[in-house]
C-alpha cells in the first residue's frame, strides 16, 4: 500500500472502539459478596453486643463480692438503768398477783425473783417491760434484776404485803 493512502489504524476506528492498554474492562462484583458482607457485619454486631452483656453481668457479680473492711470502732457502753413503776415499796396487795412494770435498756432481760417463783421478762424496743407475778400471803420480797446485752446488771428490791382477807 502506498504511504499516502495508508491510514493510521487509530484514525480509522471509531472513538468508542479505542481501548488503551492501561484501562481494563470493569469487573462486576459477584452478588454473593453484596449479600454476605452485611450479614457478616450484622453477626459481628450481635457477637459484640452479647460480649458486652456478658461483661456487664460479670462486673455486677464481682461488685457484690467486694468486701469493705472497716477498722473496728470503740463501742460506746450505755449505762444500764432500771426504773420500777410498779409495785412500789411497802405496797399492800389484796390479790395473789401483782403487775411488775418498769423501764430499762431495749432488749434487756429482766428476772423477777420472789418468795414463790422466779419469772423472766424481756424489754421491748423502747425498754419497757411488764409481767404478772404470783405472791404468797403476807410479806413478799421481790428482787428485780436487769441484764443488758453487754453484760451489765442492775437490781432493785421491793417489799410488799399481800393480804387477800381485806
Amino acid at each position: 500500500m502506498p504511504v499516502d493512502t495508508m491510514v493510521n489504524s487509530t484514525d480509522a476506528m471509531p472513538a468508542e472502539a479505542v481501548v488503551s492498554p492501561s484501562s481494563s474492562p470493569k469487573k462486576k462484583t459477584p452478588v454473593i459478596f453484596l449479600i454476605l458482607i452485611p450479614v457478616i457485619l450484622a453477626l459481628l454486631g450481635v457477637v459484640a453486643y452479647e460480649g458486652y452483656l456478658y461483661y456487664q453481668a460479670n462486673l455486677a457479680s464481682q461488685e457484690s463480692d467486694i468486701v469493705i473492711k472497716a477498722k473496728p470502732t470503740a463501742k460506746v457502753q450505755i449505762p444500764l438503768t432500771l426504773d420500777l413503776e410498779s409495785p412500789t415499796e411497802g405496797s399492800l396487795i389484796t390479790d395473789n398477783k401483782v403487775l411488775v412494770k418498769g423501764k430499762t435498756l431495749p432488749g434487756a432481760i429482766i428476772t423477777v425473783f420472789s418468795d414463790n417463783k422466779d419469772t423472766s421478762l424481756e424489754s421491748d424496743v423502747a425498754g419497757n417491760f411488764s409481767g404478772e407475778i404470783t405472791l404468797n400471803n403476807g410479806i413478799n420480797t421481790l428482787t428485780v434484776t436487769a441484764f443488758s446485752e453487754d453484760g451489765q446488771e442492775k437490781s432493785l428490791e421491793v417489799n410488799l404485803v399481800n393480804d387477800t382477807e381485806i
